[in-house]
């Protein structure tokens, strides 16, 4: 259970900062926009990177903070483009996402390269058909194992 927040140098807070203490097991923190509720969720979520914050945990057992916020709906949940409404929820569930997206887009490449390919193909041996002219070349071939 965190006991105290410590916040200054960061976002809204000045040097001056914040002490929040004699907190519960849950809290609940609300106010205006730009009032630094997302620094406090920031925070707790990574203390080790604000250098003039901290988080206290009771009897010093720092258990893993799960914060809600925009960065943790922006990095977990991801909307599939293909089907409306569906959402996928975990960082590597988004990263995955992320990734069959790709490989669609790398599907429909390949795809147009087969048409590209198979046009070459059939097209009349005069234009650059490689099937014509292999039938072509298999005749004549045929044709001259025979002549003696």
């Amino acid at each position: 259970m965190i006991t105290s927040i410590d916040i200054k140098n960061e976002a809204t807070y000045d040097s001056t900062g914040q002490r929040m203490e004699d907190l519960k097991e849950v809290n609940f923190i609300f106010g205006a926009n730009g009032t630094g509720k997302t620094t406090i969720s920031k925070v707790i979520n990574a203390p080790e990177i604000y250098n003039d914050c901290s988080v206290s945990w009771k009897n010093e057992n720092q258990l893993e903070a799960r914060v809600y916020n925009q960065n943790f709906v922006e990095n977990n949940f991801k909307e599939d483009n293909q089907l409306k409404g569906v959402f996928t929820l975990g960082e590597d569930d988004a990263k995955l996402v992320t990734l069959i997206d790709a490989k669609r887009s790398e599907v429909v490449q390949f795809e147009s390269e087969i048409i590209t390919l198979n046009l070459l193909l059939n097209r009349p041996k005069a234009d650059g058909g490689k099937i014509a002219s292999l039938k072509s070349c298999q005749s004549k071939f045929e044709k001259n194992c025979w002549v003696f």
